[in-house]
């Protein structure tokens, strides 16, 4: 008789995953909550401005913006236009007149947004910006050089052309923007 209530008892119980203690459900609330903070976009979340990246009107350039690409590497023929990639950093330059371009920088990095606009003049490979970018792409620089380097167009900062020319087959893909090509290899 006894063993008749025993398997009564042990068909009407639930199954180890159903029966969760009030801990157990607390547990997989905060994972599902982190999980969904990580993967939704950072809406509601202020996007750095040139004020919290502490640029500043007095700043000039140091001896490395001084500093050019070799001339075999430089790019004179760059069509800018487009979507240009690095290492947490996406730019999309548009025309804006005869050697004039706009310049829009934008990031994620850090889990808040960086955005900053530019105007820019395009001459011989140089690309001077109207003002200094701060955070993106190394340190503080107004001026990008337009290099081809094993038949790619990169935007190198001034700062880092002196890591471009002793690593530049193994590093410049950390160092320098790339034409984005689209997900499928396509703009």
């Amino acid at each position: 008789m006894a063993s008749d209530q025993t398997s009564r008892a042990n068909c009407s119980r639930k199954p180890r995953w159903l029966r969760l203690t009030p801990v157990d459900a607390l547990v997989i609330l905060a994972i599902f909550g982190i999980l969904a903070s990580l993967m939704l976009p950072a809406r509601g979340r202020r996007i750095l401005t040139e004020e919290d990246l502490g640029i500043t009107d007095d700043w000039k350039p140091g001896l490395d913006h001084d500093r050019q690409p070799n001339a075999s590497c430089l790019a004179t023929d760059t069509t800018l236009v487009g979507k240009w990639t690095g290492p947490s950093v996406f730019v999309t330059i548009t025309r804006a007149g005869p050697n004039q371009y706009s310049v829009d920088f934008k990031t994620g990095a850090e889990c808040r947004g960086c955005r900053l606009k530019r105007s820019a003049e395009y001459r011989d490979g140089v690309i001077t910006l109207d003002r200094p970018v701060k955070g993106i792409m190394g340190p503080i620089y107004q001026r990008m050089y337009s290099i081809r380097f094993e038949e790619r167009e990169y935007l190198l900062p001034a700062p880092n052309v002196s890591e471009f020319e002793v690593r530049a087959s193994t590093r410049l893909e950390m160092i320098a923007l790339r034409r984005w090509r689209g997900p499928f290899g396509n703009e």
